[in-house]
């Protein structure tokens, strides 16, 4: 999944451990041995209107229609 800032996607909050949904704000690559790859998302979560979220946590929005 080729995600870019801008793009709205889903993931799976690690505080209510529930599938969000959110757009990209800023995306930290991933450096080896020190973190994965790390997206800034901004989304209604219960933690506070931002937060970073690892790549394996998120998963593509199906649009509905």
């Amino acid at each position: 999944m080729n995600v870019q800032v801008g793009d709205i996607i889903g993931f799976v909050c690690d505080y209510k451990h529930t599938k969000i949904e959110g757009q990209v704000l800023r995306i930290l690559e991933k450096v080896n041995g020190l973190r994965p790859r790390l997206f800034l998302v901004q989304s209604q979560g219960v933690k506070g209107p931002k937060q970073w979220v690892k790549q394996s946590k998120v998963f593509p929005v199906m649009s509905e229609g």
